[in-house]
């Protein structure tokens, strides 16, 4: 089951009160947002320009996400853990491409909810037999499938220099099981959802695809930046994440083997893990899928606080 929502169309969409009687339907939207749509460097709401520092433009052709399931949960109190009881949930899994349609893939509704405020928690898995393809192509699909991968991001980074350019493709498919609960509202910064009676509520689920290449995973004070990923760019021009894997972020290389110089700053090019990453982890790759985890809003950029299935 798919239709296609525009995005602005969800912004609309407004909390009633809790105590609202009745029951009605949600619908959930999932979306790359601005950055699928139109690629990097791009104006984004609330952030403003969005734009790699170290010069490179990019544009995304695929982004598979492997859904596990949504829930709507009693609220529990702001000084307890986990999920309340449930109230209602779209189980999936299922497989959306967020570049195919760009305008955002809906999940199949969830139907009968009561109209009351209700956490909202969600879950990105590994992608099996037993999945169903919303909206990826068959091969594509197929691929997540046969890895096991929780997502697929692929694209192509340009590099404008005074004589020449320079193009590198990224091909990224990895593992990341995540569970997201209790997500903020972006639109209200309040808890959850409330679900209209006797109506369709509408809401969507976000991968902020900047948190990929954000050179610190802590703080507000962030660049964009791609040439870390282009220096282990292999024969064939292609990113992978064994690649990436090879980046160390205490010590990251240039193509040549030299120090990765900041070109808009001083010395080398670092990445800040912030603690975050064991001390076994500290290359690229797990950055990359630490960021991944990080990237899940709600509603807008409402945080979905995490945890590792």
């Amino acid at each position: 089951m798919k239709r296609l929502l525009l995005l602005p169309a969800l912004l609309l969409a407004a909390c009633t009160g809790e105590d609202a009687a009745g029951r009605g339907n949600l619908e959930i939207v999932m979306s790359g947002g601005r950055a699928v749509e139109a690629g990097y460097p791009h104006d984004e709401t609330d952030l403003g320009r969005l734009e790699f520092v170290d010069g490179w433009s990019v544009q995304i052709t695929r982004f598979l996400v492997t859904v596990g399931s949504v829930r709507l949960t009693e609220p529990l109190p702001d000084g307890e853990t986990g999920d309340g009881p449930e109230v209602a949930s779209w189980v999936g899994p299922g497989v959306v491409d967020l570049a195919n349609p760009v305008s955002g893939t809906e999940l199949p509704a969830i139907t009968d909810v009561p109209a009351v405020r209700s956490d909202v928690s969600f879950d990105f898995v590994a992608a099996t037999a037993a999945t169903e393809n919303i909206s990826a192509t068959p091969a594509d699909f197929q691929r997540l499938v046969d890895n096991g991968w929780t997502v697929l991001i692929e694209g192509t980074a340009t590099k404008t220099g005074t004589t020449t350019g320079t193009t590198v493709e990224f091909s990224l498919g990895f593992d990341a099981p995540t569970r997201f609960s209790r997500c903020t509202n972006g639109l209200d910064n309040t808890r959850g959802i409330a679900v209209e009676a006797s109506k369709t509520t509408r809401a969507f689920l976000y991968p902020h695809t900047p948190h990929l290449w954000w050179d610190t995973l802590v703080g507000s004070n962030s660049s964009l930046r791609f040439d870390p990923w282009a220096a282990v760019a292999g024969p064939d021009g292609v990113v992978t994440m064994q690649e990436l894997a090879t980046q160390n972020l205490l010590d990251l290389r240039d193509a040549d083997g030299g120090p990765l110089m900041d070109p808009v700053g001083s010395g080398q090019v670092r990445f800040d893990d912030g603690g975050l990453l064991p001390t076994s982890a500290l290359d690229l790759a797990s950055y990359v899928r630490y960021g991944f985890r990080q990237s899940a809003h709600f509603n807008g950029l409402g945080f979905c606080p995490w945890t590792p299935l």
